[in-house]
């Protein structure tokens, strides 16, 4: 059974997220290091301020690790995380739903075929059914979704996306030849020719089978707020991408280096009967 999405054209501006250069990157990456090594200091700092009334050093190789004996062994603030101190990711606040609403899970695993087509295997993890489904839609985008509303249902999504591309398998598929093995290409194609003006998806069962109703309800509402999301989910996956580039090379010119000294603060009793 092959069915149109037809959704309703909303004068809405949207409100996306900056699409990151690779300077921004860069400056990013280079900004979360200079405040990760100034609170890795600070926490030094910290737990050297503490007298210490024994010390004793173990040489580990190059290393060497000083446990100190404190009176009071007070745990100094960790170091922020790098996800704290990044510009570019903001959280949003717990939305509160209204009592009405109702909760619905929606499980399925989904292979992106280029920007193509999508091939999606349903899960009903009650009944234990499973359907495949394909569409038109590129679902390549899809793993940022974590919960979301739709016409007054919560739904959690739980799923997994795995990206082809032409290139990709034609690489593959040659560099076995290459070393002399005949492998099968993992290129697969839909059942049915989708229409290039309207999206659409077909569900690839035989004629007997029933299919659930919420199959059709969840997908709709998916590929609905899919749909109107694509665009913020494209540029933060790009910038996902830029950031992590920028982390590698950042890495790679700024190695992290084994410290030398280690200093372990301990106490052997707790509150006032500490010496």
């Amino acid at each position: 059974m092959t069915v149109n999405l037809i959704f309703a054209e909303e004068a809405v501006e949207p409100n996306l997220p900056k699409l990151l250069t690779h300077i921004e990157a860069e400056a990013i990456i280079k900004d979360r290091r200079s405040k990760k090594e100034a609170a890795d200091k600070a926490y030094r700092d910290q737990a050297l301020a503490q007298s210490a009334t024994e010390e004793r050093v173990v040489n580990k190789g190059t290393q060497k690790i000083v446990f100190r004996k404190v009176a009071l062994a007070l745990r100094p603030e960790a170091p922020a995380s790098s996800h704290e101190t990044t510009a570019a990711t903001a959280t949003a606040a717990p939305v509160e739903l209204p009592t009405e609403y109702q909760h619905e899970s929606i499980s399925l695993g989904a292979s992106v075929y280029g920007d193509e087509y999508s091939k999606i295997t349903w899960r009903d993890p009650v009944e234990g059914q499973r359907v495949t489904v394909w569409t038109n839609i590129s679902l390549n985008f899809l793993k940022p979704i974590v919960s979301f509303s739709y016409e007054g249902v919560q739904y959690d999504y739980f799923g997994f996306v795995t990206s082809y591309t032409r290139e990709d398998d034609a690489a593959r598929i040659q560099f076995a030849q290459e070393q002399g093995h005949q492998i099968e290409s993992l290129w697969e194609y839909p059942p049915v020719s989708f229409s290039p003006d309207y999206y659409e998806y077909f569900v690839d069962a035989p004629l007997d089978t029933e299919i659930p109703e919420k199959l059709y309800r969840q997908l709709n509402a998916l590929f609905s707020f899919y749909l109107e999301e694509e665009e913020r989910f494209r540029i933060e996956y790009l910038n996902s991408r830029a950031l992590q580039a920028a982390h590698e090379a950042d890495l790679k010119e700024n190695p992290p280096e084994k410290p030398k000294q280690v200093i372990m603060n301990y106490t052997p009793l707790r509150g006032e009967a500490a010496q």
